[in-house]
């Protein structure tokens, strides 16, 4: 891959921003000569200083883009043209463009960016919104599906940078002297080597992903009692109300560093304590980056598969209620499964995550615990540990998380994600496996007829084009059959649901036109479509699948 000048925006929250810098430290590994521009939000970026893997930082303050970044609202347009003159790193040429942020504000700001190559989501020179690269897709398709993906954030990023996936190791450095003066007041404030030292985070971005205070308060007493643990609370300004709760019903010994660190400071605390907990907030991002152990609770929007913490050997706790993860569009005022995950449970998980316990107990039936750890294609990957699946809530967890397996094995391999093993999860031929990839032929079966009838409707509508004289009505019957196959593709229910989201974005990409050119942009889309059921099926054929077992048609 050729050295240049290479622009990386991610205007977004802290814990996506952490999560893009592997993808980085792979790039500049991969392209050392090359010039990596970052622009971010001005009060996350704070602890990239010193990121030795961007050559320029590029920061926006976020009470001036925090209103222009998300949809198109009255005076976006001009507030953003604004930031752009603005902003002279904006202006310049790039070899490489990569936008990892999701919102409408940074997609129009990629498109005005002079670029050989872009990916991500930008504006086309239609004023068309469209996301480029099969990475990017997949980001955005399963954004809406989250369950049937196992991908983390880190590896599409990487996916998206054009680097190849594998582990890239401790991805945000701290400074020495930082990391000698914050366990020098860890010390001073009680915290001493040689015993377990456990940090909470108890706020989070939204108040609808945290977990309730009085579950870390009683998970504090089970660790203490049990594992003699010394507690740290830690925590922005805005937590103090939680903090005064917890110094209210405490009834052991803690340290509170809530509102008392910088969020500079917060990598250098965090390697001088052995495992923080906390909900899917930038803290336990950070806490990963510089290489501590994490147990991250996940409730509302918060999905262990997508934002589970970067390296080995962290836990997630999960809700094994069937509508957690739940979408944006539809997230609980009160979300029931803050309150449906038990303290005990998350105790079992700090269990695993500190290697305490050979073989852990099983977690509750209310969740279910995760570890991760590196697949054989260089990705993370959040393995479900289940001694059991007691209960209809535990099997339907299980069940669910086959069923992702099995999904995410095709969308890697399309990905270029070649693993050298059939996926561990799925290599046990049971009746739910039978049933699940019967199932997955099936609809790979209809997409495939689909795609099929709507190349051979664009090809007839060309051939009548090419003539002297085209039989228009004949014509305008086609194009109402072309109608059809899209409504087809919007009407049919199978395991795929990615897919479809997939199907949205491919169409998404053709330009405004009239026939015959539209039908070969038409042909075009639904080959790449049918070449994407094509690499299904040849990822299917690992588990040899008999047709035998697909007539049954369990499901």
């Amino acid at each position: 891959m050729d050295d240049g000048k290479i622009l990386i925006i991610h205007l977004s929250r802290l814990g996506d921003m952490v999560q893009s810098l592997p993808a980085l430290k792979l790039l500049k590994e991969e392209r050392p000569h090359s010039v990596i521009t970052y622009l971010g939000v001005e009060d996350f970026c704070r602890i990239l200083s010193d990121v030795p893997w961007i050559d320029k930082l590029v920061t926006l303050p976020w009470q001036e883009i925090g209103s222009i970044v998300g949809e198109l609202s009255e005076g976006s347009l001009g507030a953003l043209d604004r930031l752009w003159n603005r902003v002279p790193e904006l202006a310049e040429e790039y070899d490489l463009l990569v936008n990892l942020t999701h919102n409408w504000g940074s997609s129009y700001l990629s498109g005005r960016v002079r670029a050989r190559q872009k990916r991500g989501r930008v504006f086309s020179d239609k004023d068309e919104i469209v996301v480029s690269g099969k990475w990017g897709k997949y980001l955005f398709a399963m954004t809406r599906n989250q369950k049937d993906n196992l991908l983390n954030l880190v590896d599409i990023y990487m996916g998206m940078a054009g680097v190849r996936n594998r582990p890239a190791g401790q991805f945000l450095p701290t400074d020495p002297e930082l990391d000698q003066r914050c366990a020098s007041q860890l010390s001073d404030l009680g915290v001493r080597g040689g015993k377990l030292s456990v940090g909470f985070q108890l706020g989070a971005s939204k108040p609808g992903k945290t977990w309730p205070v009085e579950n870390f308060i009683k998970l504090g007493e089970l660790l203490f009692r049990r594992l003699g643990a010394q507690l740290v609370l830690f925590g922005s300004e805005r937590d103090l109300a939680l903090a005064d709760r917890f110094h209210e019903q405490a009834t052991y010994p803690f340290t509170s560093l809530i509102g008392k660190t910088r969020l500079s400071e917060l990598g250098s605390f965090f390697k001088g304590i052995d495992l923080l907990i906390g909900n899917d907030t930038g803290p336990i991002h950070i806490a990963a980056a510089v290489g501590t152990k994490v147990v991250g609770i996940f409730v509302s929007t918060a999905y262990f598969g997508v934002t589970g913490p970067y390296g080995a050997g962290h836990v997630a706790v999960q809700s094994n209620y069937p509508c957690a993860p739940c979408l944006s569009s539809t997230a609980c005022y009160y979300p029931l499964c803050r309150e449906n995950i038990k303290p005990e449970t998350v105790e079992q998980g700090v269990r695993l995550c500190l290697g305490l316990d050979e073989e852990i107990a099983a977690a509750g039936p209310e969740a279910g615990l995760y570890k991760s750890s590196f697949h054989t294609d260089g990705t993370l990957r959040y393995r479900l540990i289940s001694p059991n699946t007691d209960g209809f809530l535990p099997w339907l967890r299980s069940l669910h998380y086959l069923k992702a397996s099995v999904s995410q094995s095709l969308w890697n391999d399309w990905l270029g994600l070649r693993s050298d093993s059939v996926d561990v999860e799925v290599k046990g031929k049971d009746l739910r496996t039978e049933e699940i990839l019967a199932a997955i032929k099936k609809a790979c079966s209809s997409y495939k007829k689909i795609y099929e009838d709507g190349r051979t409707l664009c090809r007839k509508i060309i051939d009548q084009f090419q003539r002297d004289k085209p039989d228009i009505p004949l014509v305008q019957v086609m194009i109402g059959s072309l109608r059809q196959i899209e409504e087809r593709v919007r009407d049919l229910e199978c395991p795929l649901s990615i897919l479809k989201e997939m199907h949205e974005y491919y169409m998404a990409e053709m330009e405004p036109c009239n026939f015959p050119e539209l039908a070969h942009k038409f042909l075009e889309k639904y080959t790449a479509l049918r070449d994407i059921i094509t690499s299904f099926e040849i990822t299917l054929k690992k588990y040899n699948i008999s047709n035998q077992e697909i007539r049954k048609e369990r499901v």
